[in-house]
């Protein structure tokens, strides 16, 4: 199916297309899971559903994203055939879940994933966020913390803000403000991969398409991801672990490690890759630190 294919029908047709697309492309045999929640209809990827045997990996992805951005490489299948694995899509976001999201200072967030986890059968495992992912976990401990055996956040926002340089701000506000396809290649030249990491041609160009549909037809009532407290961080009480880029272009990754190391009350292992950027969790190397975690 060639990217073009994608781009009729409504926004949520489009963007259903584009996602089985990579599910048809994945080694895992994903199935389509919608959950009932007070927020609405909830849409997850999952494997191993019915296998309440096996340890569960919630996979929270970034803002602007959805669950299978954490299987665009097809690198999930390194895990192993050992886990129930969950690739969730977040309510409010541009996705196949629920337009209806919580306040970003309120607690809602961790009420949602609560009622997730309670109809998936997750009684406690481990929680994977990338991005405003990582901050998610957060909210999740705020309410049950019980829940999370293992927290691994890649390139987490909530521990620090989003680089304020002007640089930053202008590549990240350009393909918003003109949603032209030039303007959102250099975003993600510019801010959010590196050459060594760049996806490959076809697949950075379903990213554009992804993103030209997402800016244009989707409207999107979510508010923008924030720095957390100190409290609400301690209220992580599990085994974390850190994966970041050092060349992330959007956060400033020296202030979340210093952050981390000070205030996370049990924060096991701090990594860094050196020519990684923001896009972490396209990247195979973060998967098998995962599975070196794991």
């Amino acid at each position: 199916m060639k990217t073009s294919n994608f781009k009729t029908g409504s926004a949520r047709q489009v963007l259903e297309k584009w996602i089985d697309y990579f599910v048809e492309k994945s080694s895992l045999p994903y199935a389509k899971l919608d959950v009932a929640t007070s927020y609405g209809t909830t849409r997850l990827l999952a494997v191993n559903h019915e296998n309440k045997n096996l340890k569960p990996i919630l996979f929270l992805p970034g803002a602007r994203t959805c669950g299978i951005f954490w299987d665009l490489n097809d690198h999930l299948h390194l895990l192993g055939d050992n886990y129930r694995i969950y690739l969730l899509d977040v309510i409010g976001q541009p996705s196949l879940s629920s337009g209806n999201c919580p306040d970003i200072k309120g607690d809602g967030y961790g009420v949602w994933l609560k009622e997730v986890c309670d109809e998936i059968g997750f009684k406690k495992g481990i929680c994977v966020g990338a991005s405003f992912g990582g901050e998610l976990i957060f909210k999740l401990a705020a309410i049950e913390p019980s829940l999370i055996e293992k927290a691994v956040l890649m390139n987490p926002i909530g521990l620090s803000f989003i680089s304020l340089s002007p640089r930053t701000l202008y590549y990240t506000l350009l393909p918003i403000y003109s949603p032209a396809r030039k303007n959102i290649r250099k975003f993600f030249e510019k801010v959010v991969f590196t050459p060594e990491e760049r996806l490959d041609d076809e697949k950075f160009e379903m990213l554009i398409d992804y993103t030209e549909n997402v800016l244009k037809n989707f409207d999107s009532q979510a508010q923008n991801p924030i720095k957390l407290g100190d409290d609400e961080i301690k209220k992580l009480q599990s085994e974390t672990y850190l994966i970041v880029g050092a060349k992330d272009g959007l956060i400033p990754q020296h202030k979340t490690v210093e952050r981390a190391r000070k205030i996370l009350p049990n924060l096991k292992d701090v990594t860094v890759f050196p020519n990684i950027g923001h896009g972490i969790e396209t990247q195979t190397a973060a998967i098998l630190k995962l599975r070196e975690i794991l």
